[in-house]
């Protein structure tokens, strides 16, 4: 029916009647069409109505990360170009390195995903013909850019934490993070979990937005109530990671606690002064120290000693390249994940 001559775009609801689908099949109908949409064999353009693909809609993709915001109201979807050059100049709500991305044009990227997106001139809010400026300058055709996320490139990790349930012989989480999908559907039974368990589910499979994304739960956190809960929720939610892998640690190991003569040779010496270290016993490391010496002529000298990780952490070495994953020390209310 989209290829005749003179088709004039139609919405789902329009395009049933059209084709005359009985009420019972309504819902397979709105699946073909998704995976239509999916498939890039129909786009669903303004007001929701659907047409052919044409030339521009996917020859001008641009690669770039795929990000979803909490605002007050609900979370918004953006599309954050690699060379933000390619975000068109002007435009009404435009934004110098991120473009909206309509709900209905996200397929199924995830937030953080490397993707590709087309960029183009999207309709109007409803709200806008009621505000007398944004009408006029509707009226001087302004445009107001949205993108698509035309396909998926790369997935971040993704791992969701959230609520483990069971009916029968399947079992689904339901994240707590609201940027997600409301459901995750699970590709096995945990017999780990029981109902009401927090858990951690990591991503197996999303490739149709008409369906659920699929998951495996990788760990059970406990019970809801359980005091130990809202941390770990913290670090896992934000991927923080708990061990150190056995090449780092060995690494470690290996570091002598002696100090060579030449070392100390090359170094101001310090040891037979009453320096000490200005962090509390429960501190959890001990990496700055001060001297304080009354000078003859009057006053005080402070020195300052700053540990010096550098001659224990060489570029390139184990140590380094894992401390580069984790950026910093993250310290949390009962635990601190170093980054040494």
């Amino acid at each position: 029916m989209v290829r005749r001559p003179g088709y004039r775009p139609l919405n789902k609801s329009e395009l049933a009647r059209e084709l005359g689908v009985a009420p019972k099949e309504r819902a397979p109908f709105r699946r073909a069409l998704a995976m239509l949409e999916e498939a890039g064999e129909l786009v669903r353009g303004k007001k929701s109505r659907f047409r052919l693909p044409r030339r521009d809609d996917t020859g001008g993709a641009i690669p770039g990360r795929f990000e979803i915001v909490r605002t007050a109201k609900r979370p918004q979807a953006y599309f954050y170009p690699d060379d933000p050059a390619a975000i068109p100049a002007g435009g009404e709500g435009n934004s110098p390195d991120r473009v909206a991305v309509p709900w209905r044009q996200t397929a199924t990227a995830l937030p953080g995903d490397r993707v590709t997106a087309a960029i183009a001139a999207g309709e109007p809010p409803r709200w806008h013909r009621h505000v007398r400026h944004k009408r006029a300058a509707l009226e001087q055709g302004e445009p107001r850019w949205e993108a698509r996320v035309v396909s998926i490139e790369e997935r971040a990790e993704h791992r969701i934490v959230g609520t483990y349930h069971r009916r029968g012989h399947n079992a689904s989480v339901e994240p707590e993070d609201s940027r997600l999908p409301k459901v995750f559907h699970l590709v096995e039974r945990d017999s780990r979990a029981r109902p009401g368990d927090v858990v951690v589910a990591e991503l197996v499979k999303w490739d149709r937005s008409d369906l659920p994304p699929l998951a495996r739960v990788t760990e059970v956190l406990g019970r809801q109530g359980d005091e130990r809960l809202d941390i770990l929720k913290v670090i896992h939610r934000h991927g923080l990671p708990l061990e150190f892998p056995h090449p780092v640690l060995a690494e470690a190991e290996r570091i002598s606690m002696e100090i060579g003569e030449e070392e100390i040779a090359s170094r101001e010496d310090w040891r037979e002064r009453e320096v000490f270290t200005i962090d509390p016993e429960d501190a959890r490391d001990f990496d700055d120290a001060i001297c304080v010496t009354p000078l003859d002529e009057g006053g005080w000298e402070l020195a300052v000693h700053i540990a010096d990780v550098s001659h224990y952490v060489k570029p390139g070495s184990a140590l380094d390249r894992e401390a580069r994953k984790r950026g910093n020390s993250v310290y949390l209310a009962d635990r601190v994940i170093p980054m040494l």
